[in-house]
């Protein structure tokens, strides 16, 4: 009755944070045999929030030949490890766990930190895949994960067109109007050589709602022809007809073309509507550059580089970020009409 009061007691002592007398209790409880593994579980999770992991160790590895704790043991290691940030110590007891049948849930989820922070991202993937069929995350942080994973393993791809592929065939139709791996799938694409394909990613989700930062890429791709790309990106004019970051888009496409009065035309209104945008001011630079109009041009420059001074120094900033100039410009003899 001693040892099953002191177990009780080390257990409450546990949940009432008093870490030191729960192991103290464990320890009382070892007195009978049936109990001393349990107890010795609670003992060294106790130790570990007092930060003695020697203790911590030696209480978990008196419970080590003991078959039927198994699962609490690996359980115990892995969660312990996470929360030590020990990535492949924690996979390694989940491991362990699944070749011995154990999927639970909470399993999967300690898996998922662990995985996290060991960068392998698709084994996040994997798992995050399982646990939301289960609806056990709260969808911000599913999301939040997603994101991480998937614009990593897309970064990582370098010019394997298979096997970024294959990636983009394992993103569910949801994410992929997700602005973040949209932009990760298209670059990866253009670097593995197909940019016709990184054009219809970001087409895709240009047509049901604006991003700047994927017009800017947008607007960078090489090896698709600038027209192209032009008449797409006008017929967006009506769905977004205020929208600077579009009219930049436009305005850029036109300097690729040579189209001088057209350019013109929409990086004008882009200023209209976003005065202080260091990438606009930039463009029109190199659009009076491309014209032989050095005064204009370097106004523009001047414009550009102090609105990006008031930017870096935190100050209110507007337009796209997309401050590189495309193409070196090239002199016209005169504007289109």
């Amino acid at each position: 009755q001693l040892a099953t009061n002191a177990l009780r007691d080390a257990v409450l002592a546990f949940f009432e944070g008093r870490f030191g007398r729960s192991e103290r209790m464990a320890q009382t409880a070892q007195e009978v045999p049936a109990l001393a593994g349990t107890a010795a579980l609670v003992a060294a999770r106790a130790a570990h929030r007092l930060q003695e992991f020697g203790r911590r160790d030696a209480w978990l590895n008196r419970v080590s030949d003991d078959a039927s704790l198994q699962q609490a043991l690996l359980m115990t290691r892995a969660e312990l490890a996470v929360e030590e940030r020990r990535a492949e110590s924690a996979i390694e007891a989940l491991t362990a766990m699944q070749a011995g049948g154990a999927r639970h849930l909470y399993a999967q989820r300690v898996a998922l930190r662990a995985y996290e922070q060991a960068g392998n991202w698709s084994a996040v993937l994997r798992t995050l895949r399982s646990l939301d069929k289960r609806d056990a995350l709260h969808p911000t942080v599913s999301m939040r994960l997603r994101i991480t994973a998937h614009t990593s393993v897309f970064d990582a791809a370098t010019d394997d067109l298979a096997l970024v592929r294959r990636l983009w065939n394992d993103v569910a139709e949801r994410d992929r109007q997700v602005t973040a791996i949209a932009d990760a799938a298209a670059r990866a694409f253009a670097r593995a050589g197909d940019r016709d394909a990184a054009c219809r990613i970001i087409e895709a989700v240009l047509e049901q709602e604006w991003s700047s930062r994927l017009g800017a890429q947008y607007a960078r791709i090489e090896g698709v022809a600038p027209r192209d790309r032009l008449a797409r990106a006008e017929q967006w004019r009506a769905r977004y007809p205020t929208e600077s970051g579009l009219l930049l888009l436009l305005g850029e496409l036109c300097l690729l073309e040579k189209l001088w009065g057209k350019a013109r035309e929409y990086l004008t209104q882009a200023l209209r509507f976003a005065p202080g945008s260091a990438p606009i001011h930039g463009a029109l630079a190199r659009l009076h550059e491309a014209l032989g109009d050095s005064a204009l041009a370097a106004e523009h420059w001047r414009a550009s580089a102090m609105a990006s001074a008031e930017s870096a120094s935190g100050s209110r900033g507007v337009g796209l970020s997309m401050s590189s100039p495309i193409g070196a410009p090239v002199v016209a003899p005169a504007i289109d009409a």
